[in-house]
């Protein structure tokens, strides 16, 4: 029963391709005349056996080859457009004014940049300053300032006062 129904199948030719320009008066259509979709459906008889290669050359007027590179290109076109992707859309391009825009504003900050490193250098080389001289100098400094401890009770004698400054014993300023 299967074999019956599969000689009674039609198969469905596509309708005649669209052309650029007027049909011929022979009624042949050439393949430079046809728009994309036309040679696509020609492609597409070729592809699925509904007519042979040489019919069909003859037919638009074109090559093998040419026929042929044709089909090729479909063939990887379809393999491409089935590639999986990433999901989402794709990012919109910048335009060219976003684009000098963003390269502004980088040079702006390359520039703040190089200002506050600068800046930071500075203020590490003053802090290791500091550092050095509170080490190394200023304990120095500070055991010349500690005056030498005095015995209590004991009358100075020196004519200074407990400031370090001298001192008149009639109680005029000098």
């Amino acid at each position: 029963m299967k074999s019956e129904a599969s000689q009674d199948t039609i198969i469905p030719i596509p309708e005649m391709p669209a052309t650029k320009s007027a049909p011929r008066a022979g009624g042949t259509v050439k393949w430079e005349e046809l728009d994309g979709e036309a040679r696509y459906r020609i492609i597409e008889m070729a592809l699925d056996g509904h007519m042979k290669m040489k019919d069909i050359c003859e037919a638009f007027g074109v090559s093998r080859q040419t026929l042929s590179r044709a089909m090729d290109t479909v063939r990887k076109a379809a393999a491409a457009a089935l590639e999986p992707k990433a999901p989402g859309r794709r990012p919109t391009p910048a335009t060219e004014v976003q684009r000098k825009e963003l390269e502004s504003q980088r040079a702006d900050a390359e520039k703040d940049r190089d200002k506050w490193k600068t800046r930071y250098e500075v203020t590490r080389t003053l802090l290791d300053l500091y550092l050095k001289y509170d080490h190394e100098v200023a304990p120095q400094e500070e055991k010349k300032r500690q005056p030498a401890k005095k015995e209590s009770g004991a009358p100075t004698g020196s004519g200074e006062n407990s400031t370090g400054t001298p001192s008149s014993t009639d109680g005029e300023a000098t």
